[in-house]
């Protein structure tokens, strides 16, 4: 929980300074977009939690689940907070290559895009 909470942290700073550099920001928007974000992860993380109980408890099939979903759930600031910071840094840092590996993560959920293509 400590390690998603930083995330959203992250992103929440690196998204206002990101919106402050384009002078877009809002505390309206700002307010709305973290309760979203929250809110997401919040049921997301309780759905995924709640699977092995549906499955017969734990069994390859509902750890595969739950770790695909704790991913995601931990995909859906940290991707945001990159970009963020690619957008604020013009581009210099995360890599390009990284952003594009953590983009084609996101389409298809594939865990070698976000690897050296081989599965650990």
């Amino acid at each position: 929980i400590w390690i998603i909470a930083g995330t959203v942290f992250a992103d929440w700073i690196a998204g206002m300074i990101k919106h402050l550099m384009e002078k877009t920001f809002s505390w309206k928007e700002n307010g709305k977009g973290l309760l979203i974000k929250i809110s997401m992860i919040v049921i997301g993380g309780y759905l995924g939690e709640s699977l092995p109980h549906f499955l017969g408890g734990e069994n390859i099939v509902s750890n595969g689940l739950i770790m695909a979903l704790r991913l995601s759930i931990f995909m859906y600031p940290a991707a945001s907070c990159w970009g963020n910071m690619s957008v604020i840094t013009k581009g210099v840092f995360p890599p390009t290559g990284l952003m594009n590996r953590i983009k084609s993560f996101n389409e298809n959920l594939n865990i070698k895009d976000l690897t050296d293509g081989k599965q650990s």
